[in-house]
């Protein structure tokens, strides 16, 4: 059996998405406001300190989104040029340029395996792996140097690489903080809310429903239907290879949960929600996965997201 439910804002985004639809109605109307007057004092001062918490955050999101592909760039590289270097004194070691001891300074066998670089922490080892083992290497009387690439360029990589973690977590560091900051004023805003919500819909209370759902929407409010508890799980992948992606957060845009994928990509979110609703998708590397679902009493829907890389 469904009902109708009052959407109440529980992400930084939708309640500066209602305070500022309530705070650009009361201007509107002037003395003519709904509003009581404590109400009305408090959203006054309380809006513009939100919105600016708010806006101190895009900044911050787009500097740690950039840094993020550009380490993922780094990465690719770095591991890209280890490869070539172990693969070339792999066959030069074939060719006799090399003797098969010397596989050992770089911490390889004679089997011509490539080391694992699934992870930035182990393209870094096999890269500085690649420089110390070469260093140790040419210190031999004879030793015969290594080019295409050359020890001095996968070294030059992994600096950068390592440069580029360095500036991706700062960039998530600052970011995490300004988040902070504008959470310190969600109690204040959370209390703010059900009172616009409360007076909102009292003003409005002897209309017809749907009259009434319309004049409050007007002030930022949103309705939307639910039922019984739901558990909607499912996996996100990336829509080119089909592999698991991590850290992605998953939530309904009128839902009050949300979950982030586990390494295996995999998400669960529990809701009750009902009916046509917006499910969304967001990671750092991929474009924002929003289509409508539809839910219905007495499922537990599994329902696999594949998200597009930017």
């Amino acid at each position: 059996m469904s009902s109708e439910i009052k959407f109440i804002p529980r992400t930084n985004a939708s309640r500066n998405t209602f305070l500022t639809a309530a705070i650009n109605k009361h201007i509107a109307l002037g003395v003519a406001s709904i509003l009581t007057p404590t109400t009305a004092t408090k959203l006054v001062a309380q809006q513009p300190a939100y919105k600016l918490a708010m806006a101190a955050i895009g900044p911050l999101k787009a500097v740690y989104y950039n840094s993020a592909h550009d380490k993922e760039a780094k990465g690719v590289a770095c591991a890209m040029w280890s490869s070539h270097f172990i693969q070339t004194f792999f066959m030069g070691v074939q060719r006799g340029v090399f003797a098969v001891g010397d596989l050992a300074y770089y911490g390889l066998d004679e089997n011509g395996t490539l080391p694992d670089m699934s992870s930035e922490e182990k393209i870094l080892e096999v890269a500085q792996k690649i420089v110390d083992g070469d260093i140790n290497r040419m210190a031999v009387a004879g030793a015969v140097a290594m080019s295409m690439p050359t020890a001095a360029e996968v070294k030059a990589k992994k600096i950068a690489l390592a440069d580029a973690r360095t500036a991706t977590n700062n960039a998530l560091d600052a970011l995490k903080q300004a988040q902070i900051a504008c959470n310190a004023l969600n109690g204040a805003a959370d209390e703010l809310i059900r009172f616009l919500q409360g007076e909102i819909e009292t003003h409005f209370s002897n209309l017809p429903r749907a009259t009434m759902r319309d004049e409050a929407r007007l002030w930022g409010m949103k309705y939307t239907k639910g039922g019984s508890d739901k558990k909607v799980t499912g996996v996100v992948t990336d829509a080119a290879n089909g592999l698991a992606i991590e850290g992605a957060v998953v939530r309904f845009a009128n839902g009050l949960n949300e979950d982030e994928t586990t390494v295996a990509g995999a998400y669960a979110i529990n809701t009750t929600l009902m009916d046509v609703q917006d499910l969304i998708a967001e990671h750092p590397l991929y474009k924002t996965y929003t289509e409508p679902q539809t839910l219905v009493e007495g499922t537990n829907p599994v329902i696999n997201i594949k998200m597009v890389r930017l």
